[in-house]
């Protein structure tokens, strides 16, 4: 799937609240997730996310309630931006990521309104 038919995706229906592109390649950008600030729900587990990636959905998206990005090669950084920014995240899986002791910490301390939290197979 080419980036500009993800983020074209949301830009055509702004009543969109759930978006998942599981495994699609994407590459997370600021350019590519500009139009999805009306998310609530985001999966993009199996993508090319990274911590990067991760610190651009942190910063713009910070009205997600659930954000699945499994199999990421999200370390401690897109962690910390993810725990620092989106505290009304009720559900966070960052299974098989490289997320260690200081991401996990950061979590835990900041994310204290999660109900679900998956960080299996992490550093």
């Amino acid at each position: 799937m080419s980036n500009w038919l993800a983020r074209d995706l949301a830009a055509y229906n702004p009543r969109l609240k759930k978006l998942l592109l599981v495994g699609t390649g994407l590459e997370v950008s600021n350019e590519l997730i500009q139009s999805w600030t009306g998310l609530t729900s985001l999966n993009l587990s199996r993508n090319q996310v990274g911590d990067a990636g991760a610190q651009a959905i942190a910063q713009s998206l910070t009205g997600l309630t659930s954000l699945d990005l499994s199999r990421n090669q999200v370390g401690d950084a897109g962690a910390q931006a993810i725990a620092q920014s989106l505290t009304s995240l009720t559900s966070l899986d960052l299974s098989r990521n490289q997320v260690g002791d200081a991401g996990a910490q950061t979590i835990a301390q900041s994310l204290t309104g999660l109900t679900s939290l998956n960080l299996s197979r992490n550093q």
